[in-house]
């Protein structure tokens, strides 16, 4: 099983919640249908928070030699994750968010909340009071991120 510093988790999940806000902020400003850019502004408001929280928690944990073991390559889950944000931000034109364009938008954002989901309940395991009471709020934040996105898809594209 992979072993992980402290330092690496939080960098990587930092990273992730910026990549999470920045796709999000971004498909908020070019939709044109006023319901999602709702729905993606809110998102990407969370995702901030959470990048600021898992910050300031790093500050706390940092330098105290704690490592994590998993059972998933949680390094590989998020350059996935992140490859898939940037392919669709960088490989289609968001602009006019035809039906396609954001149903391909709404499916990466799905599948990267379930991925979150998965990383973080993976990361429960680490036990420290802060970590964990941090990562149950985002976990639960992130579950309504994902019947949001679902939801709308649903209303949108069925």
């Amino acid at each position: 099983m992979p072993l992980y510093s402290v330092e690496e988790i939080f960098s990587q999940v930092i990273q992730a919640e910026k990549d999470g806000a920045e796709f999000y902020h971004r498909l908020a400003k070019e939709t044109r249908l006023p319901a999602a850019r709702d729905i993606f502004r809110s998102l990407a408001d969370d995702e901030l928070r959470h990048q600021k929280d898992f910050a300031a928690l790093a500050k706390t944990i940092n330098g105290q030699g704690f490592s994590f073991e998993s059972s998933i390559n949680l390094t590989e889950l998020m350059v996935t994750m992140k490859e898939k944000l940037l392919a669709v931000m960088k490989g289609s034109e968001l602009v006019d968010m035809e039906e396609a364009s954001l149903k391909q938008a709404l499916d990466i954002g799905i599948h990267n909340e379930h991925e979150a989901i998965r990383i973080y309940s993976e990361l429960l395991t680490f036990k420290h009071p802060d970590f964990a009471e941090i990562i149950t709020k985002v976990i639960g934040e992130e579950r309504k991120h994902l019947a949001a996105l679902e939801k709308l898809k649903a209303q949108r594209l069925s």
